[in-house]
């Protein structure tokens, strides 16, 4: 599926026989290079000095300024450890380097590794082709479907749950019904205890604003509505509102020797109070351990930062984001400094990583 995928966008001018031969000619060769690379150095403060990284970000969408910046991040941190193709994605999907539109599979077969920020409703939504592409070459961030799925809350909550994760009672609606939102708002009313939290199906960025929670059906009723007035309107989930403390966890995959290296959280937030707040010992241990769990039951591979809230009752997972966001407002930056370590370390361990996996 993948390989007709990339001949039919990339080699439009040949026919599929003479395609897909060159395509495999392509990977067998970009292959032979990461080999190359590989077999000199996978060190966590070591790269390549002929290494090509090719850092995908833009888009279209709310959140483009969030994959500008994180990309950018990720432009200067590696600039001068390896070769860096930095790639913006206009809003047709159009690719572009120094401002010139160039072909995906051109910029892919010049790369090593490629790094997506875009968002992952845009690249799923909209079927940005590096969705493919990002199963073929040594990848992080954003682009498999895999990653979109986990940006599916309805998912995302059933694969923490067969985990052993807890996840907040939820309830799913994808259209209005017969009774129109109002129906809708009763069904919720009536089925959930309150207050509520209401949230788009794909909710890739739960962190981006707080989801304040709603104590009353015209509350209730008005949310719908607006979602519902959405373009990309593909459901919504009125989940129980779970109070506590928000942390964010990180887990690295391979870092430090360990499978899943846990990274203790720094940052802590009372909704409610609306206030940053200590965690106690027992407390951010025991979000680390379903850090940990929730990095499992997913089956990630590579980096995860995960949103969640310690209630009376326990951890509450309520996101995950696969994208070393290395921005300067990002709490990531004071996480790893408690464990002595930056991001210029964190993304060079990343791409070793990236290139490991894919070469099995």
């Amino acid at each position: 599926m993948l390989l007709a995928l990339f001949v039919a966008n990339n080699v439009k001018n040949l026919s599929h026989e003479n395609a897909f031969r060159q395509f495999s000619t392509d990977l067998r060769m970009h292959l032979t290079r990461v080999r190359g690379i590989l077999s000199e150095s996978v060190m966590d403060d070591f790269l390549h000095d002929n290494l090509i990284i090719a850092v995908v970000r833009g888009g279209r969408g709310e959140f483009i300024s969030r994959s500008l910046s994180a990309g950018s991040a990720i432009v200067r941190t590696l600039a001068d450890v390896a070769t860096i193709l930095d790639v913006f994605v206009d809003s047709a999907g159009v690719w572009h380097i120094a401002g010139v539109p160039k072909k995906q599979g051109d910029i892919v077969n010049r790369a090593h590794v490629l790094i997506s920020t875009i968002p992952v409703a845009e690249a799923y939504r909209e079927d940005t082709f590096h969705s493919s592409i990002c199963d073929i070459v040594p990848s992080l961030g954003t682009g498999s479907v895999e990653v979109a799925l986990l940006a599916r809350v309805p998912c995302l909550y059933d694969t923490l749950g067969r985990g052993g994760v807890r996840t907040p009672r939820m309830r799913v609606y994808h259209d209005d019904g017969p009774d129109g939102w109002g129906g809708v708002a009763s069904d919720i009313f009536r089925t959930l205890p309150l207050p509520v939290v209401m949230r788009p199906v794909l909710d890739e960025f739960p962190d981006e604003v707080p989801n304040a929670p709603i104590k009353d059906y015209d509350g209730i009723f008005s949310v719908l509505h607006t979602y519902g007035a959405n373009s990309h309107f593909e459901g919504i989930v009125a989940e129980e509102y779970v109070r506590g403390k928000r942390v964010t966890v990180y887990v690295i995959d391979g870092f430090r020797g360990e499978a899943s290296y846990v990274v203790p959280p720094v940052y802590t937030f009372e909704v409610e109070a609306n206030m940053s707040v200590p965690v106690s010992i027992a407390e951010s241990r025991y979000a680390q351990e379903t850090a940990r769990m929730a990095y499992d039951a997913l089956d990630i591979n590579g980096f995860a930062r995960f949103d969640m809230v310690l209630g009376p009752s326990g951890a509450y997972v309520l996101g995950v984001y696969t994208v070393p966001d290395i921005s300067a407002s990002s709490p990531i930056h004071r996480a790893l400094e408690s464990v002595g370590t930056d991001s210029k370390k964190l993304m060079i361990h990343m791409v070793n990583r990236a290139l490991e996996r894919h070469l099995g």
